[in-house]
């Protein structure tokens, strides 16, 4: 889970709108090679919002690439630091620096110590929430300038309530409003259902 797990690939204009004349550097913005095709794109606006509506379309469907490998690295510190917590309930509670402490976290032989390893201290505490891979790319879509280890802190820090909306069964339910949040969740949904969004 990095800056470049997730991929946007937009489509860029290539040709002028009017004349079709090839663009020598593609804009996603860049609709007229002229300004005489521009007047007379203002000229015609009407019959032009037809083609325009269709680019932005064409637009909507950028293809979004979200990395398997990252799902996974989640996936796999969020059991190793559940495991861990696990263990250390079992052992009694012990204050940094005293002889008890290192007993069971500095002593290489313990089997707490073994489990901490590979687990970075900033996690140990957190309660990280386990996430279908369809909630985990939505949440990393509107975050996706975390780092993994900024990325796990943050969805550690969301409250159950906002993760009810992530639930199919909670969003089916009854007849209620549906708030901001189901609503963009769906319509991420219906991106991975259309191919627009897609795991590699």
């Amino acid at each position: 889970m990095n800056n470049e797990s997730v991929t946007i690939h937009p489509i860029k204009n290539t040709h002028c709108i009017i004349c079709n004349k090839m663009f020598s550097n593609c804009r996603a913005s860049k609709l007229y090679c002229s300004s005489k095709c521009r007047q007379f794109g203002y000229y015609h606006r009407a019959e032009l919002k037809v083609i325009r509506q269709s680019q932005e379309t064409n637009k909507t469907k950028a293809v979004i690439d979200f990395s398997l490998a990252d799902y996974r690295d989640y996936i796999k510190i969020q059991e190793k630091v559940k495991s861990y917590q696990k263990l250390e309930s079992h052992f009694k509670p012990a204050t940094p620096g005293t002889d008890r402490w290192q007993l069971y976290y500095d002593n290489p032989a313990c089997a707490l110590t073994f489990e901490r390893r590979g687990i970075p201290s900033r996690l140990f505490n957190l309660k990280i929430p386990h996430l279908s891979i369809e909630q985990w790319s939505f949440i990393k879509f509107l975050y996706g300038e975390l780092n993994k280890i900024e990325f796990i802190e943050l969805a550690s820090s969301l409250s159950s309530a906002f993760l009810r909306h992530l639930e199919i069964p909670e969003i089916l339910k009854g007849s209620q409003k549906i708030d901001p949040v189901t609503v963009n969740y769906l319509r991420h949904l219906e991106k991975i259902v259309c191919g627009n969004l897609r795991f590699i």
